[in-house]
């Protein structure tokens, strides 16, 4: 096993115990673990050693994490609280959410319980925090890239009632501006293949000039509409 895993019972650098093992994804692994000083569970996103093939790779993965952290605290956006390089792996440190994901609700049924009236008033509700969410990041400038049911987690309260949608995994988010120069680029380059383009041919109408060289409709005799 590589040392810069880990296992359940282990306690990393006297600050955490790890708990649980969530999964061995192609991107890398999510612990349980517990922050001793903090007495709170955490959850610990780990890449994979692979995927960080050169020291720009990892600039990067540490730039989008540090994104998120850049969001702060919301109801409806999984916190995430730091960035720590451990076993020579930066790893993000996140709110842990008991409930699991939409997509495991979506799997396993939850998301259905209770006839199709419940079902349609917790999606609803569900679909409205997410979008709360979003809201809250996009006023911070980041756009998520990567919305879908495994990337929103569901938080329950005890008596398993009235569960809330907290969007998560920011990995792939970009700062609005930087999305906007990705386009303009993107345009200035099929621009450049095609040529300088002409009016829109509604624009054209609008300015009441003929296109084609002719008008874009022709009168009928007096009486006729």
């Amino acid at each position: 096993m590589d040392p810069a895993d880990w296992r359940v019972g282990d306690v990393i650098e006297g600050r955490y115990r790890v708990l649980r093992v969530h999964g061995n994804g192609g991107m890398g692994l999510v612990y349980r673990v517990r922050h001793l000083g903090w007495e709170t569970d955490l959850a610990v996103k780990s890449p994979r050693r692979e995927l960080l093939h050169d020291g720009r790779a990892r600039e990067r993965f540490v730039a989008e994490a540090e994104n998120w952290v850049t969001l702060g605290l919301h109801p409806h956006v999984c916190g995430c609280h730091y960035v720590r390089t451990i076993g020579g792996i930066p790893r993000i440190f996140a709110e842990y959410v008991t409930g699991g994901s939409l997509r495991e609700w979506i799997d396993d049924g939850r998301l259905y319980e209770g006839g199709p009236e419940r079902a349609t008033a917790r999606i609803l509700d569900l679909a409205i925090q997410i979008a709360w969410g979003l809201g809250h990041s996009h006023a911070q400038g980041l756009v998520h890239q990567d919305v879908k049911p495994a990337n929103v987690l569901v938080d329950t309260a005890a008596d398993g009632t009235d569960p809330v949608a907290k969007v998560t995994d920011f990995g792939l988010a970009a700062r609005a501006g930087e999305l906007q120069r990705r386009s303009a680029r993107v345009a200035a380059r099929r621009s450049h293949r095609r040529g300088t383009p002409g009016p829109p041919r509604g624009a054209a109408r609008r300015r009441g000039r003929p296109v084609g060289g002719r008008p874009p409709f022709r009168p009928g005799p007096p009486g006729t509409g």
